[in-house]
């Protein structure tokens, strides 16, 4: 990093993706701070690079957020356009009332989550598989994700839906697209099948 060049931190939209992703890794060769906008569950954030902060988040609310900023913003200024903060805890339990799923009953502390990320790893890495964790999972679930959009509500009326709302649209459209099982669908030989209309 050019110690004689103010850092700069800039918010990459669609940052799992191709255009994305070269734009945060040429970010961060010229020694930026990024942090990284990715949609909820998007299996490409393991693309992106470390060491960027990776944020997960509502594109509706997003680009409604944009708009306000570019109608009613002030010129020059910046907005953090975030949700209300909740922990992991929280997170997992959300899920689990809006999907049906059991509840989470042990969480482990980051230090023994790490160790079997290492792990995990380590075998996929032998076996050609896919590791259920990695480092870079945990690291983004024990990082700092608070961020204070006060200027943006007060200054835009920018306002967001409440995280269960959009965890509850997720685990909709997850079920829709049958990347999840619908627990309203009846199971034959241990398949999930929608019923069909006579």
């Amino acid at each position: 990093m050019n110690s004689g060049k103010k850092e700069t931190l800039y918010l990459v939209t669609s940052a799992a993706g191709f255009m994305g992703g070269q734009v945060v890794r040429q970010l961060l060769a010229q020694g930026d701070r990024v942090r990284a906008f990715v949609l909820r569950g998007d299996p490409g954030v393991k693309v992106v690079p470390r060491e960027a902060e990776v944020v997960e988040g509502d594109v509706r609310d997003l680009a409604r957020g944009i708009i306000l900023a570019a109608d009613k913003g002030a010129a020059g200024a910046g907005y953090i356009l975030g949700n209300e903060e909740i922990t992991f805890r929280q997170f997992a339990e959300i899920v689990a009332e809006e999907s049906g799923c059991k509840k989470i009953r042990t969480f482990l502390p980051i230090w023994a989550a790490n160790g079997m990320a290492v792990c995990m790893e380590a075998k996929a890495k032998l076996t050609g598989g896919k590791p259920l964790m990695t480092r870079f999972s945990i690291c983004n679930l024990a990082r700092n994700n608070a961020f204070d959009s006060s200027r943006a509500k007060r200054e835009l009326g920018y306002t967001t839906r409440s995280c269960r709302e959009t965890i509850r649209d997720e685990i909709a459209w997850m079920k829709d697209a049958g990347l999840i099982a619908n627990p309203t669908q009846p199971v034959y030989n241990g398949v999930r099948k929608a019923a069909a209309a006579h």
